[in-house]
């Protein structure tokens, strides 16, 4: 059995509208800044450890560096999901090595 809350209608201007729906806006970018900043999330191991692509460019891999500077000119400099999950972890690009203070 679930139960719902009365749903409650009222008559708003659309002056009040546009007020109330940038305010809404701000609130959740606000909201969802500091939840990106409190809570990294899980660690990015595949793009650090498991991809064949990024470890092997990152390693000195000629062919796998060429690849890797391929997908990164096709998906963007943060690179596919995994690489773009890395870059926000860490705050270092698929290409680039980890600096000592952040590896664990």
């Amino acid at each position: 059995m679930t139960f719902c809350a009365p749903l409650v209608i009222k008559r708003v201007s659309e002056k009040d509208k546009s007020l109330k729906s940038i305010d809404v806006r701000q609130k959740i970018r606000t909201i969802r800044s500091e939840e990106m900043v409190e809570d990294k999330g899980k660690t990015p191991i595949f793009c650090e450890k498991l991809c064949i692509v990024c470890k092997g460019a990152r390693s000195g891999n000629s062919v796998c560096k060429s690849i890797q500077n391929l997908e990164l000119k096709i998906f963007g400099k943060n690179g596919c999901i995994w690489g773009a999950a890395r870059t926000k972890y860490y705050g270092v690009t698929p290409d680039k090595k980890l600096p000592e203070k952040l590896k664990k």
